[in-house]
């Protein structure tokens, strides 16, 4: 079809309204494999479905003529309904130069390899695989360790895994990793994305920051594996991702898992997801990253800092890795862990005690005191932000996410690093302490190292500064000696610590900071290292580059008009709700 005709398509909505013009542009193409036919043929208008019929001769024709003159080889993808239920075939038509004389159609699973769960399936990367984008590659079955399993087929790639000493000072463990089928590298990272509803299309601007951090990631030399975990919302009619985004995201060697759908919708739920990265056992380590965040650099290092295989550093940070905020002492928008049985099983455990202790709690069902399970106050101890300290559990998402990974880490595993501004600390087992409430005693870990700015020899290139850290004037403000003792000693001078990692290997766009929130004029916007406006123009370009090497028929140069107003809406919140925490976790696996 014309792009003439493909801006008039309609689009049926949740409630079989007819929606047009405007409304209809919002939604990115969205299910036009459904009703392109039903658009064309069902106009109330007689010039307007003369006008359609006209177009799909038009495109008829241009299909007829395409085949003929040996263009590139092609795809049609027809979806049909039978008996309530969607079929897709993906058709190949190859050019004469192809080594296959006929159309080729592609396999669709069969409904006895739909994993346990129905429609809630982990989808295999090979359902829809268009050739024209990669070679094809041996199928293999994947089965994931996750409370909710699932079964998949995905491609593998050789990774060279070196093997070398620990750096002394560490302790570090070695341990053993072998390539296995769902595994092609010791290392992953994963993104989570929840509230997918045909009607909030909000759910897009996530999805499409996976996809650009998958192509940064790779295009700045990232050999680790891409998982991306998807819930659809409770009250959506969708019964999968849609066919392009998954499509795109499997180009990319992003590997699909899509979860049950939740009891109940809610941000608390969301983040719960975050935790399964503990039972991906077949990794050495796993780098969790927000779906508002935008990879600046290669972050492999990460990984190979913590290992102590990886020959080529020295082994400088623990086997899990977490990052203070500014009054938080753990951001949850990237961490790091080393997955494991054991582990996975004491987190559950956790939120169970917790949880359990919070039904004879009155509102807000949270002890602020004991928190996950450590009463600061009792043990002589303290929470530390960048700017801030506290004895309670009080920091933004204490309650939740963020409370529950600095103290699983910390508390928990006793073995971490904790990244405070410019410092970097290691935290081991140290000795018993006891417990004056229960006479008990507990072992509680001990700081091993503390240093400064480790990190930076390590990091690559970065695609854009944040923060005028690129500035030469700004950069010479923050090293000013007029700046006190005291607080360069807190690693506060001038916010010096925005200018090194971890904080400047991602731009984390919080709240309204989303690009997809926020109007964009590519003739208007600046790729300066003020603020976030470089990072903002780097999601705009690249997801523009992705969507034209891809076919996903973005026109992101009319941000603004054509998109923006289905975009800005806030999809699950920004913070966990008290009322929501004890059925999120229900979701997660612990009652």
């Amino acid at each position: 079809l014309s792009p003439v005709g493909v801006k008039m398509l309609s689009y049926t909505s949740k409630n079989s309204n007819r929606r047009t013009g405007d409304d209809a542009k919002c939604h990115f193409n969205r299910n036009s494999e459904y009703h392109v036919l039903d658009t064309i043929f069902g106009s109330q208008s007689k010039k307007c479905r003369l006008s359609y019929y006209l177009l799909f001769g038009i495109g008829c024709v241009l299909l007829i003529f395409m085949w003929h003159v040996n263009l590139k080889a092609m795809q049609i993808v027809v979806m049909t309904m039978k008996e309530g239920k969607e079929k897709i075939q993906v058709y190949n038509i190859p050019s004469s130069t192809s080594k296959h004389g006929k159309i080729q159609r592609l396999r669709y699973p069969k409904e006895n390899e739909i994993a346990k769960g129905g429609e809630d399936r982990l989808f295999d990367n090979d359902d829809l695989s268009f050739q024209g984008h990669h070679e094809p590659k041996q199928q293999e079955q994947v089965v994931l360790p996750l409370l909710n399993n699932a079964n998949a087929t995905h491609d593998t790639t050789n990774t060279s895994v070196s093997t070398s000493n620990s750096w002394p000072l560490q302790q570090q463990r070695s341990t053993e990793w072998t390539k296995t089928r769902n595994a092609s590298s010791p290392y992953a990272y994963v993104w989570v994305v929840g509230g997918i509803h045909e009607d909030r299309p909000s759910y897009k601007g996530f999805l499409w920051t996976i996809l650009i951090s998958a192509k940064l990631l790779r295009q700045t030399g990232s050999t680790a594996d891409f998982w991306a975990y998807f819930r659809l919302s409770p009250e959506s009619k969708m019964k999968h991702l849609e066919s392009t985004d998954i499509r795109v995201l499997e180009a990319l060697g992003v590997k699909i898992v899509l979860l049950e759908r939740p009891l109940k919708e809610s941000f608390a739920q969301l983040v719960y997801d975050k935790f399964l990265t503990i039972n991906m056992t077949q990794y050495k380590r796993v780098m969790f990253l927000d779906a508002d965040v935008l990879p600046l650099t290669n972050l492999d290092y990460y990984f190979h800092l913590s290992d102590p295989d990886a020959r080529q550093v020295p082994t400088l940070l623990r086997p899990n890795f977490i990052v203070a905020s500014r009054r938080e002492p753990c951001n949850t928008g990237m961490f790091m862990v080393e997955p494991s049985a054991e582990a996975f099983e004491q987190v559950q455990e956790v939120i169970r005690i917790q949880h359990q202790r919070a039904l004879s709690l009155p509102y807000p069902h949270f002890d602020f005191l004991d928190g996950w399970g450590h009463n600061f106050e009792t043990h002589g101890d303290y929470w530390e932000g960048i700017n801030q300290v506290g004895t309670k559990w009080k920091f933004h998402a204490g309650h939740s996410d963020q409370g529950l990974m600095y103290y699983f880490a910390k508390y928990v595993r006793m073995d971490v690093s904790i990244a405070i501004g410019d410092r970097i600390q290691n935290w081991l087992p140290g000795q018993s302490a006891k417990d004056n409430e229960t006479s008990t005693s507990i072992p509680l870990p001990i700081k091993v190292l503390e240093e400064r700015d480790v990190l930076t020899p390590y990091q690559g290139k970065l695609l854009r500064y944040q923060f005028s850290c690129g500035d030469e004037d700004h950069l010479s403000d923050m090293n000013d000696p007029s700046s006190t003792q005291e607080n360069k000693d807190k690693g506060q001078s001038n916010d010096k610590w925005k200018c090194m990692p971890p904080y400047d290997s991602m731009a984390h766009f919080m709240g309204l900071r989303k690009p997809w929130r926020r109007s964009f004029d590519f003739k208007l916007a600046t790729d300066s290292s003020k603020g976030l406006s470089g990072a903002r123009y780097l999601w705009f370009k690249e997801l523009q580059n992705v969507s034209d090497e891809y076919g996903m028929g973005l026109d992101l140069w009319q941000w603004n008009t054509k998109y923006l107003d289905c975009m800005k809406d806030e999809l699950l919140g920004e913070l966990a709700q008290y009322r929501d925490i004890l059925n999120a976790t229900k979701t997660f696996g612990v009652t």
